[in-house]
């Protein structure tokens, strides 16, 4: 089993198998113990009330309404909703295994990810269940689409709540806008002026961050996303240099070797 940060989530490359879902209430002061640990991975979203969950290393967590809640594979603990009120959630279980077929997990103990200020995952968490409970024609289909997308919205939410804690968040947008651009000729100035900063003080908060410039990320960028079409043995290495945004074959291929040591046409050979 391979361990990684939840905040890696957004560059992980993974695979979800054998969802089932759950919502369940449960009266004032119901108890819940789980001896043998759990079999499978879960995201819990609570609907209302809270609980305590007694761990197996003698921790407590309290978890309440809107709380996001990770459990993971083979953890063990007692759970003891309050006496004041119904506790309710909707729990998500699923496997989860990386590129190289091994499990992941994400920690060794039940923890809040997030307390979620809006209603999109309350939402989502209704229709990955929904999604589950119904029968129909490619109904597992839509409901690991829909786990996937909970788990892409939450990747980020965690990636923008590190650059909060961190003071950085004033150049959140301007991530966004290189992440979804980064294959056009876009300018720090553009970077700058989604954020609503001048340019030197974006550029300076952004090589704080990243301990690099913004170019030198923006063509760490292209030349990762090189690597998975070359990969696929579906793109030329002229293909791949026009849809990373290279307009000189020349440069791209340069700039590939000095960045993973070997040239895009060895990848493919």
């Amino acid at each position: 089993m391979n361990t990684y940060s939840l905040s890696a989530l957004k560059n992980l490359d993974f695979a979800i198998l054998n969802i089932h879902s759950k919502e369940k209430h449960c009266e004032p002061g119901f108890q819940i113990i789980q001896k043998r640990g759990r079999p499978f991975h879960g995201f819990l979203y609570v609907l209302d009330g809270e609980a305590d969950y007694m761990l197996y290393d003698n921790k407590n967590l309290v978890v309440k309404k809107g709380d996001l809640v990770y459990m993971p594979k083979d953890s063990k603990y007692e759970s003891k909703a309050s006496i004041a009120k119904r506790y309710s959630y909707i729990i998500v279980n699923m496997d989860i295994i990386d590129d190289s077929m091994s499990d992941i997990v994400f920690t060794n103990d039940i923890s809040i990810i997030l307390n979620a200020k809006n209603s999109y995952y309350e939402n989502i968490f209704r229709e990955i269940n929904n999604a589950f409970v119904k029968a129909g024609m490619a109904s597992g289909i839509k409901c690991k689409a829909l786990v996937y997308e909970m788990l892409s919205h939450l990747a980020m939410d965690l990636f923008k709540n590190g650059l909060a804690a961190n003071r950085y968040s004033k150049i959140y947008p301007g991530i966004l806008y290189l992440e979804e651009n980064y294959h056009r000729n876009i300018t720090i100035n553009e970077l700058a002026e989604v954020s609503h900063l001048s340019v030197s003080h974006f550029r300076r908060l952004f090589t704080e961050y990243f301990n690099m410039s913004p170019i030198e990320y923006i063509n760490k960028l292209k030349i990762k996303k090189a690597c998975e079409l070359l990969r696929s043995g579906m793109y030329t290495v002229s293909e791949t240099a026009e849809k990373t945004g290279f307009t000189n074959i020349y440069y791209f291929s340069r700039l590939f070797k000095e960045i993973i040591g070997i040239s895009p046409k060895k990848m493919i050979e």
